[in-house]
């Protein structure tokens, strides 16, 4: 049996208060109701009571002295003044009565139109057959005696007042008010609290559904940008439970260095843009914000491929706000099926783009692929730990050329790793394998000991990449610090070190370029594409040079976006005083591009192919490559 839980019932508290509401109106009303009829009630026994201490002062106080001598036609002129007397005070009858044992007997009284048509007006003397107890007892009361009664004339609410003439005759005036009057009086009293029941329940129904429809709104509506959320996603999902959809799930991931190094407005107004470029391609209402740096985007089957080519089109490499220059990196897992699972699967086609690195992934059920990657990864990983193991592993090496002196100012070293067989090993995803086996570390430390050999006794600058794995591996510190004590000139050293090794691990990495510094080792942040390490906190780590990632070089001839981002990075690094590096450039077209970008030096198949060989004249290294 499933636990009741009131955190996970919302709506739970709503009923509540709605319970607590009706109640407390309902309990309003009552009392509302009871005090008016209680005003009403009191209001009526005074008039009955002041009209019926009237009717002596209109008969005098002597009349009831007299009533041997009286006749009818006294007795008429009476009831004549008390008919007028009760029509002025709005009772229905005003009357005297006298008790002669075992009667009560009218000596006065007054009547209604009504009564005078149907004939139903008393005599004088008359006995009145229908005198109650109430009435009988008010002959010997000191105090007026209230009741309500029924008789010939109908159902009244009576007052009897006791009197005693000069002579000592005893006798009681009276006054009557119908019950249907007073019923009509109390009716009239539950209206208005019926009326002022509704108006209050009209605002608080009013208001609850004002802030129901904000509250629903702000449950599923992200505040900063506007864009529906994971709730709304949900709901979207579940009404299209029966249904095929496509489902795109786009995971930003430099956003929390973005937050980190220029604010959470700055990230907002990405994500925001991000949002905006996909909302405008695709699909209306078809954005979804799931998280900081998450957003999802649903559209039906049918348009997966417009969806999967929407995604393909995203141009990475071009900043997406222009100020600052930012650019963002995605991982998008792509799923297409029945809505109930479709969401889960794409968070998985997310996650394994981003384990391994890439773009985006989409998700199939068939795990057929998915276990034959395993298979390889297997078989891959043991190739890699044999080759290390054996030392079957050698540097190439690959120039760096001043793009305006052209010449060559550094030698690039990197590791090529070699099977029993003496066949290459490639593969494309080699380097998360190195990581995730941690393979890498020793990678770095056998590529370390060669090129420290290998440069030794050369008057050469030259350079090598680092691994985060091998910067938090002890044995490597230890390995490196007993290398650059034997090295005649340090200063001649350039490590590499990945921007996002830096972003995600500052502080690790900070300590690490510390102890660099303060051996002469230069340092290089390579890989850039995000723009945020040049202008923040690149110069108070005293970084050497910066290196764009290869994607720069490869767009910069196609947008012109990219092409500002360069001349923004260049002038950045201008003023930090740092050499800016473009890789990869295949061209002239490139190379030219990025010389009047304010590129310093640059390396790639146009300025020298990647050798195992020094070149044996480094200042003509770049020549001999254009030729």
């Amino acid at each position: 049996m499933t636990p009741f839980r009131l955190k996970n019932m919302p709506s739970f508290w709503l009923l509540i208060g709605a319970l607590v509401f009706v109640s407390s109106l309902a309990s309003y009303v009552y009392w509302s109701y009871q005090h008016t009829r209680q005003d009403i009630m009191r209001e009526i026994d005074t008039r009955l009571l002041h009209a019926a201490k009237s009717v002596t002062l209109l008969l005098g106080e002597g009349y009831h002295d007299q009533l041997a001598v009286l006749d009818s036609t006294d007795y008429e002129q009476a009831s004549n003044k008390l008919s007028t007397l009760a029509k002025t005070l709005e009772v229905e009858y005003l009357y005297a009565m006298y008790y002669e044992a075992p009667n009560v007997h009218f000596s006065a009284s007054s009547f209604t139109e009504y009564d005078h048509k149907t004939g139903r007006i008393s005599r004088f003397k008359d006995i009145y057959q229908e005198a109650t107890t109430a009435n009988v007892k008010a002959f010997s009361s000191t105090t007026p005696i209230f009741e309500i009664s029924e008789d010939q004339w109908g159902k009244f609410k009576s007052v009897f007042v006791p009197h005693i003439s000069p002579k000592g005759q005893i006798y009681i005036t009276g006054a009557d008010i119908t019950i249907a009057d007073l019923e009509q009086k109390l009716a009239q009293s539950a209206r208005q609290a019926g009326f002022t029941a509704s108006f209050f329940f009209f605002i608080a129904a009013l208001v609850g559904f004002l802030y129901f429809v904000t509250y629903r709104r702000t449950l599923q509506y992200d505040p900063s940008s506007g864009y529906p959320n994971r709730t709304a996603l949900m709901r979207a999902l579940q009404q299209r439970q029966f249904q095929h959809v496509t489902v795109a799930v786009v995971w930003v991931k430099d956003l929390e260095d973005i937050i980190g190094f220029y604010g959470l407005s700055v990230a907002e107004q990405v994500m925001l843009k991000l949002m905006d470029h996909f909302a405008t391609r695709a699909e209306p209402n078809s954005v979804f914000r799931l998280a900081t740096g998450k957003c999802a985007i649903l559209v039906a089957q049918q348009h997966e491929a417009n969806l999967l080519e929407i995604l393909r089109q995203f141009p990475a490499y071009s900043p997406i706000i222009s100020n600052p220059h930012v650019c963002v990196r995605l991982h998008i897992g792509v799923a297409t099926g029945n809505a109930n699972m479709v969401l889960e699967n794409a968070y998985i086609a997310c996650r394994q783009a981003k384990q391994q690195g890439e773009f985006l992934r989409v998700y199939c059920e068939d795990s057929m692929a998915t276990r034959l990657d395993h298979k390889n990864h297997l078989i891959l990983t043991n190739s890699l730990h044999r080759a290390i193991e054996s030392q079957h592993v050698q540097p190439f090496f690959e120039p760096r050329c001043d793009s305006e002196k052209q010449q060559v100012q550094q030698i690039a070293c990197n590791a090529r790793i070699f099977n029993e067989f003496g066949q290459l090993l490639v593969a494309k995803n080699l380097d998360p394998i190195l990581n995730n086996s941690g393979l890498i570390s020793q990678l770095d430390q056998l590529l370390l000991r060669l090129c420290m050999e290998r440069f030794r006794k050369l008057n050469l600058d030259w350079s090598m990449a680092i691994s985060l794995n091998a910067v938090l591996d002890p044995h490597f510190i230890e390995l490196m610090h007993a290398e650059l004590r034997r090295y005649p000139v340090p200063q001649r050293i350039q490590i590499e070190l990945q921007e996002q090794d830096l972003l995600s691990h500052f502080s690790a990495l900070a300590s690490f370029i510390s102890q660099l510094k303060s051996k002469g080792v230069k340092v290089m942040i390579c890989n850039v594409s995000s723009g945020l390490m040049a202008v923040t906190r690149v110069s108070r780590l005293k970084i050497d040079a910066i290196s764009l990632a290869p994607q720069i070089t490869d767009n910069i001839a196609d947008n012109s976006a990219v092409l500002e981002f360069v001349q923004h990075m260049a002038i950045q690094c201008n003023k930090a005083g740092i050499i800016l590096v473009a890789t990869n450039v295949r061209n002239d077209i490139q190379f030219n591009l990025l010389t009047q970008a304010g590129v310093k030096w640059v390396q790639g198949p146009y300025v020298g192919a990647t050798s195992p060989h020094l070149p044996i004249n480094l200042a003509e290294q770049h020549y001999e490559a254009r030729a």
